[in-house]
């Protein structure tokens, strides 16, 4: 895919992902979560955690997520769309090399 058209479509799908998390009730604890993409045993979440005070607050983290293991693998904090797409670059290459183990869905 041609970075360019690859690029807008990682935006694209990181807008939309940010405008359902905005969407969802809260749980219990306060946390929005909503998947991104699977790949294989993994999968990679957008999370919005409860508000704070404090200025400069990511908008929100994404998570790559092991379903099998039901643990964080990465995590990055995001101010802004553009470091929201290199982290969901540096996840999907971490899970490139185990696309071929079938797709699991998270149960969280």
């Amino acid at each position: 895919m041609c970075k360019i058209v690859g690029s807008k479509f990682s935006k694209l799908r990181i807008a939309q992902a940010y405008m359902r998390l905005a969407s969802i009730p809260e749980s219990g604890s306060g946390i929005r979560i909503v998947s991104l993409e699977s790949v294989g045993n993994y999968e990679i979440r957008m999370i919005e955690v409860p508000e704070t005070s404090l200025t400069g607050a990511p908008l929100f983290s994404l998570e790559l997520f092991d379903c099998v293991e039901q643990l964080s693998v990465d995590s990055c904090c995001c101010h802004g769309i553009e470091v929201a797409m290199a982290a969901l670059e540096r996840f999907a290459s971490k899970t490139s090399c185990s696309s071929q183990v079938p797709l699991l869905k998270c149960k969280s």
